[in-house]
């Protein structure tokens, strides 16, 4: 309960700024309809059976649903147009799934996959995607790195990153495994907030990791053997995309 609400104060001083952070239990009737919204987006996506929704435990605004089977905690800021989640076709039922929301800095947007290999492979194709979808408004390198920390010491779990602009946008995806899982985090924000956009993708995915393995008593990945899985072989995977 006490991690929720951290994250969904989390949420919410992003949706408005630092100098107007909420306090982390919004009143009844905002919570009664973050929880009404988090029900539609659930039954419009016929959903019901792939996410719990938490809103009404956590007692913030902030729409909180929980992906059953990774654990993982999507959170949405209420009333936007742009919220909604998807569960993908292929492999088991709920095994892909994604969420979707827009922060004060952009479009704000979770994939859950489950991963049980390399995750050099998972952000190889993930990145053969983006790039496809922006192919020919691209401005720039495309920044690739698979030795991101957070926060930046020893101790933290390692995840990658891949970054780059367009003539008006800044585009970020980030990359944690979890146990059998991977989530990236993707957000497009304007290009003049390129810093304050990888502050903010970075912090809310790990914030998230971290709640989810508090949650299920996981442990966050070694940062020793970062890329790869207990169960996954051990071939030699490309770390160039």
């Amino acid at each position: 309960m006490k991690n929720i609400s951290l994250i969904a104060s989390t949420v919410a001083l992003m949706s408005v700024g630092a100098a107007h952070a909420q306090p982390a239990t919004a009143p009844s009737r905002e919570v009664a309809r973050a929880q009404a919204e988090g029900d539609r987006l659930l039954k419009a996506a016929s959903a019901e059976d792939v996410f719990s929704n938490e809103t009404a435990r956590q007692g913030s605004s902030a729409i909180a649903l929980r992906h059953k089977a990774s654990g993982y905690l999507c959170l949405f800021n209420p009333g936007k147009v742009g919220n909604g989640v998807s569960v993908h076709p292929g492999g088991q039922r709920g095994e892909a799934v994604s969420c979707f929301t827009e922060t004060f800095m952009g479009r704000d947007s979770r994939f859950i996959s489950r991963w049980d290999g390399p995750l050099r492979e998972a952000v190889g194709a993930a990145t053969t995607g983006l790039l496809k979808a922006h192919e020919g408004r691209i401005d720039g390198d495309v920044d690739v790195s698979l030795s991101e920390r957070f926060p930046a010491d020893a101790s933290a779990p390692v995840y990658a990153a891949v970054a780059f602009k367009t003539a008006q946008t800044y585009e970020r995806a980030v990359f944690f495994p979890m146990d059998g899982w991977v989530v990236e985090g993707r957000l497009t924000a304007p290009r003049a907030a390129e810093n304050a956009a990888k502050g903010m993708m970075d912090r809310m995915v790990y914030t998230g990791v971290s709640e989810r393995n508090r949650t299920l008593g996981a442990s966050a990945p070694s940062s020793a053997t970062p890329w790869r899985s207990p169960s996954s072989s051990r071939r030699e995977v490309p770390t160039r995309f």
